[in-house]
């Protein structure tokens, strides 16, 4: 069975921030997920990216970031408030 295109374009990668390398920012890939959007009544949108439990235990208490496609080729970074 095919994964229909739009679910396929909510997906992305939790990376882990790694700075110990003076080159610049690495990112260990820790496991994949999914954004979800929910309307509310005021007119906007509640937004959460949803993953595996045991990958959420995984990096808590550590930077991370969601690595995305962009539609142009290429990945972006999307920063997170971790704390």
């Amino acid at each position: 069975m095919r994964v229909p295109d739009e679910v396929l374009k909510s997906v992305g990668f939790l990376a882990e921030l790694d700075h110990a390398d003076a080159t610049g920012d690495e990112y260990p890939l820790r496991g994949t997920g999914f954004f979800v959007s929910i309307p509310s009544s005021k007119g906007k949108a509640f937004h959460w990216f949803v993953t595996a439990k045991q990958v959420a235990k995984e990096l808590l208490d550590k930077e991370f970031c969601i690595l995305v496609n962009q539609k142009g080729g290429g990945i972006i970074a999307l920063p997170l408030d971790n704390r």
